[in-house]
């Protein structure tokens, strides 16, 4: 089996998709050092050579590198950050202070370590953005600005008029999709709606060359769907939702599954399909219920019944 240099992969990659140096290394490094890596006579840490690898299109995991003891660290508090903040979304009422308490110290472990690392950083702003505080979520502005500055911590100069244009690791593809969130949380549907499609199309026009993300398009589907579906374009995101069904099982990407069905049962009931709606409800409290979405359980609990009488199996 031949045995390549991770330059040199990065350099026939980066050809044969016709992007050059400079804006393939934006944020992660400079160009110096990205020609010195590609011809051998420099290394790069992991993180900086796994975002150039996705960037690419290329997993990840298909590499072995040697971590510093530091790295090491760095890679265990960041995992340990993303894991508290699963297992606060899973808490139930009377656990969510203890695990508040976790996700506080998990962050402020990597922040203190990852200090110097802007991926660290982007990792610590991007969860702190998205849980908000124990008292509740962040404003409008101070989370978008917060998810802003993570975008731009590997992209310098994103801004949104300019974002279809890429490359984008799958970190910060989803920190597109988190922002397209905010419109939503903020009720600014129509500049969701714009970074959803920027988003989608990306992924569309890409998705070939970066086969490993396709993860992310079933996600931006469902909140795409959701945000339709707040502003009354009911039968829009109903077929949206649809898609992004099919595509979940098709592929076997059941992560945001609970979420396309709710949407769907949700347009449903507004547009008279009651027994279907009722169904589907049901489905998602199951799904919910296996995956121990405590707070998403209390969710939907409280809005159907808003909306009819539908008794759950506990």
């Amino acid at each position: 089996m031949k045995e390549l240099r991770l330059g040199e992969i990065i350099y026939d990659r980066r050809r044969a998709m016709k992007i050059g140096q400079k804006n393939l290394c934006q944020g992660i490094c400079s160009r110096g050092t990205l020609s010195r890596f590609e011809n051998g006579r420099q290394t790069l840490s992991y993180n900086r050579v796994s975002a150039l690898f996705q960037r690419l299109g290329l997993p990840d995991n298909c590499f072995y590198a040697l971590l510093s003891e530091d790295e090491l660290a760095l890679k265990e508090a960041e995992r340990e950050a993303r894991d508290a903040s699963v297992e606060l979304e899973r808490a139930p009422a009377q656990g969510r202070s203890a695990a508040w308490a976790r996700l506080r110290e998990a962050l402020g472990r990597l922040e203190a370590l990852g200090r110097n690392d802007p991926f660290a950083r982007q990792c610590v702003l991007s969860l702190r953005a998205v849980e908000g505080r124990e008292d509740g979520p962040y404003p409008f502005k101070e989370r978008l600005a917060m998810l802003l500055e993570a975008v731009r911590l590997t992209v310098p100069q994103f801004n949104l008029e300019r974002a279809g244009l890429g490359p984008y690791s799958g970190e910060e593809l989803r920190l597109i999709m988190l922002i397209a969130n905010t419109y939503t949380a903020g009720q600014r549907y129509e500049e969701a709606e714009r970074v959803y499609r920027i988003g989608l199309e990306y992924l569309e026009a890409n998705g070939r060359s970066l086969p490993q993300y396709f993860y992310l398009k079933p996600a931006y589907t469902a909140n795409y769907a959701n945000a339709l579906a707040w502003t009354g374009r009911w039968q829009e995101a109903l077929e949206l939702a649809e898609g992004g069904i099919a595509e979940c099982l098709e592929y076997k990407r059941y992560h945001v599954l609970d979420t396309l069905l709710w949407v769907k049962a949700y347009c449903c009931y507004c547009l008279g399909r009651r027994e279907e709606s009722a169904r589907l409800y049901r489905q998602v409290y199951s799904l919910l219920l296996s995956t121990r979405e405590m707070r998403r359980l209390l969710i939907l609990k409280e809005q159907v019944t808003e909306l009819m009488d539908i008794k759950f199996e506990e």
